[in-house]
């Protein structure tokens, strides 16, 4: 019967140790550990900093004390130049109020020459920190280009966009600016929208953002904002939910309205005036439509065709 033969785990080493016999027990027992071992070995700082320049490890261990160098040194060089890359002193002579210091300085463990079985236990839990910190700033990374693809995208549109956390302006588009009269982001960032909002509005305002927050679609609302300058403009609203830098938010996108609002209330005057006339002048006036059909009657021309 073939036994299986388990998959050793590829472990790249750099060990800063100026004791062969210490180097070899290392490499004995990572190996005896399981991994697949590559280990460069150093005893001069200018050896150390040389191979971490030029080679990517896995992991770092290092004496306390060298001739001219320690460990706090080696730290130094290895936040220096690899910061990612764990380090863990490995010392006969270390104590716990020094060790301490060294792990406040970014060294994420120390294991005592005597207790040397526990390496192989340190090295695991320092790659598997690596691991989940990696893939922390990569989940980072990923929600920061997302956000600044999506500053870029707002920044050209041609709408007042605005994202607001806890009822407070976190974002502010150059249109949004322009629409509330501010010369800079900067002159809306923080301000809470019941001051952008009139008081006759804080009520729908608060519903539509509790049904938003509970997944249901907002209908565009025609509303009005408060600008810097205490004048008021007439908007459009759409708002849906967001999530925005781990807190939950809305999305305001708002369309300066004026111009149509103005428009519509010169119409509506237009026909009150036209009402006014047909309905107190002798002669008989009708509206048709573009198919010929009757849509309005004066007073006076039912009353002489009696229809």
């Amino acid at each position: 019967m073939k036994h299986e033969t388990l998959k050793k785990i590829p472990l790249r080493v750099l060990c800063l140790e100026d004791s062969p016999r210490a180097t070899e027990i290392i490499r004995d027992l990572l190996t005896e550990a399981g991994y697949d071992l590559s280990m460069d070995c150093a005893a001069k700082k200018t050896e150390f900093t040389s191979l971490l320049r030029s080679h990517r490890y896995d992991v770092i261990l290092s004496d306390f004390n060298l001739p001219g160098f320690n460990a706090f040194g080696a730290l130094k060089s290895s936040m220096d130049i690899c910061p990612d890359v764990p380090f863990i002193c490995v010392s006969g002579s270390i104590g716990e109020e020094t060790a301490i210091d060294l792990i406040k300085q970014g060294a994420v463990d120390y294991v005592m020459k005597d207790r040397m079985a526990r390496l192989s236990v340190a090295i695991n839990r320092a790659l598997d920190e690596a691991k989940g910190k990696k893939s922390r700033q990569q989940v980072e990374k990923t929600l920061f280009e997302s956000e600044e693809r999506y500053r870029a995208l707002i920044t050209f549109s041609p709408d007042a966009i605005g994202v607001l956390v806890d009822s407070r302006v976190t974002l502010a588009n150059p249109a949004l600016c322009q629409l509330l009269g501010a010369d800079n982001p900067s002159q809306l960032i923080g301000k809470s929208a019941f001051e952008i909002v009139p008081p006759e509005y804080h009520e729908r305002v608060r519903e539509r953002w509790q049904g938003v927050f509970g997944g249901q679609p907002a209908p565009v609302l025609e509303a009005k904002f408060i600008r810097l300058d205490l004048t008021v403009v007439d908007v459009d609203v759409h708002t849906v939910a967001i999530d925005w830098q781990g807190s939950r938010g809305v999305q305001v996108i708002a369309r300066d309205i004026t111009e149509r609002k103005r428009a519509e209330e010169h119409l509506k005057q237009s026909e009150e005036q036209f009402r006014l006339i047909a309905e107190n002048v002798a002669d008989m006036i009708a509206v048709l439509d573009l198919d010929g059909r009757r849509i309005y009657n004066s007073p006076s021309y039912e009353s002489i065709l009696g229809d």
